[in-house]
């Protein structure tokens, strides 16, 4: 016998109208802050940067974060470190330490900006514990161009942002402005 109208021995049709609502929350973030907070600077001191990036768990593809400095400040070259929270758990296949600098000359002009890419390109977090936060934490340097638009006053404030798959995700983030004081 068939116990459910219209269907065969071997055949019953069942339909399910449920709706559940999932929620998959990005936990990637980016903070830009000072290394030294020290927010007063003359021309040719050292403006130590962090710029630390909150890592979701999985794996994403095509992660960069892009760091647009001012006019004013120009990037150090060789002076960038890259860390983790969490060096068992997160890893990545670029090559961070060696940023895309453009306009990648020293002789940084007054009106310009110079945007430094840190290509981290797949990153992937492999713990599983929602209660842990992993980052990826990229320090480097700026210096304090010797230009005339440089003068006592002045401020320059600097923004990261992050992306994947050539997608603006978070951001951008603004460090603490520093003020030009003159020598």
């Amino acid at each position: 016998g068939n116990s459910i109208p219209g269907g065969g021995v071997n055949s019953r049709t069942v339909t399910d109208n449920d709706s559940e609502t999932i929620t998959i929350t990005d936990a990637t973030g980016i903070n830009k802050t000072l290394r030294d907070a020290v927010t007063k600077k003359v021309i040719g001191d050292v403006v130590p940067y962090r710029v630390q990036v909150a890592i979701q768990e999985g794996t994403t593809e095509d992660v960069e974060v892009r760091d647009t400095l001012p006019a004013g400040l120009i990037f150090v070259p060789g002076s960038v470190q890259v860390t983790t929270s969490n060096g068992a758990d997160v890893s990545w296949t670029g090559i961070a330490t060696t940023p895309t600098v453009a306009p990648a000359s020293a002789t940084h002009n007054a009106t310009g900006t110079q945007q430094v890419v840190f290509p981290l390109g797949t990153v992937t977090n492999s713990n599983t514990d929602n209660g842990v936060q992993e980052t990826i934490t990229i320090e480097y340097d700026a210096i304090v161009a010797n230009i005339a638009a440089n003068t006592q006053g002045t401020t320059r404030q600097n923004t990261a942002s992050l992306f994947y798959q050539s997608v603006l995700t978070k951001g951008p983030s603004l460090a603490p402005a520093i003020t030009v004081i003159e020598p």
